[in-house]
């Protein structure tokens, strides 16, 4: 905000091509005053080892299909697709959901996948589950951003934003996908999703 900022009286600078997180830590550590800590962010996220699993375990990936605007969502038929891939290795599948229209989509992409359906879990519930997946594939939420904090290999599909400075990050592999009106194509993420699970060593 140009003309509010004439009124401040005190003022930070940093570049706008960083990214979004990035740029976060560098405001804050120059607006209060203590030396930018090197590396990459530490989220400070802590998981419940007692989280809600498919099957106590037993290794599993998490599909986050649903999103808050239509604009965003990828089509069931390629979720459906993803999910068999990730069951030939003999995972278990859990297809997240928050609504009940949600609950309706991911009821439908596990029954095509003999994948499972959680119950509805909080925002601290569900990051305790997305903490202890083996992958994480999931639309622009605060899900995915969430499983990428944790550490965790993500792919993230973005069909209505540009990912650019606000894509997935951590300290895992993650890769983010597609952009405004430019859907990732199904082997576009079975391709980066191939590649996030062998730099992980699955």
């Amino acid at each position: 905000e140009p003309l509010a900022s004439l009124f401040y009286s005190r003022k930070a600078r940093v570049s706008r091509q960083l990214h979004a997180v990035d740029r976060c830590r560098l405001l804050a550590a120059q607006v209060l005053g203590y030396p930018l800590p090197p590396g990459p962010a530490d989220f400070g996220l802590h998981a419940n080892s007692q989280a809600w699993t498919p099957q106590p375990g037993t290794p599993f990936a998490v599909l986050i299909p649903c999103a808050s605007r239509p604009e965003k969502l990828w089509p069931t038929a390629n979720w459906i697709a993803i999910g068999q891939s990730l069951r030939t290795r003999g995972w278990q599948v859990a297809v997240m959901w928050g609504s009940p229209a949600e609950h309706k989509l991911a009821m439908d992409i596990a029954h095509s996948i003999d994948g499972t359906v959680p119950p509805f879990l909080s925002v601290q519930q569900a990051s305790d589950t997305l903490a202890q997946a083996q992958v994480v594939v999931g639309l622009d939420t605060g899900m995915s951003h969430i499983a990428a904090a944790h550490g965790r290999p993500t792919v993230g599909i973005y069909c209505d934003h540009e990912p650019g400075l606000a894509g997935l990050i951590g300290s895992g592999p993650v890769i983010s996908l597609g952009g405004k009106d430019q859907t990732p194509t199904l082997d576009e993420v079975r391709s980066a999703l191939q590649k996030v699970l062998a730099i992980a060593g699955h």
